[in-house]
């Protein structure tokens, strides 16, 4: 990570912050759940995995959905080394 970048000056924790508070929740239920993601992110909690297969318990990872067109792919968890092009 460069010192200029962004994430460095802000902080990852920070940023992270940001992206769920930018969420708007649809109802009470969604509402709940992002004040408890708030208050994991404000803990002093380890946010990324440190040790398979779940260390710590609750930890942040990446899904994203490819969309071309009227076209959806779904996949599952792959594995780290997995690069789908």
């Amino acid at each position: 990570m460069e010192p200029d970048s962004a994430v460095h000056r802000m902080g990852l924790r920070s940023l992270i912050r940001a992206e769920v508070r930018a969420i708007t929740p649809f109802d009470e239920l969604e509402r709940a759940h992002l004040a408890l993601a708030l208050a994991w992110v404000d803990s002093e909690a380890d946010l990324f995995r440190v040790q398979k297969p779940a260390v710590p318990p609750q930890h942040l990872v990446s899904y994203f959905v490819c969309i071309d067109g009227d076209h959806v792919l779904l996949v599952e968890e792959c594995p780290p080394d997995l690069v789908l092009l």
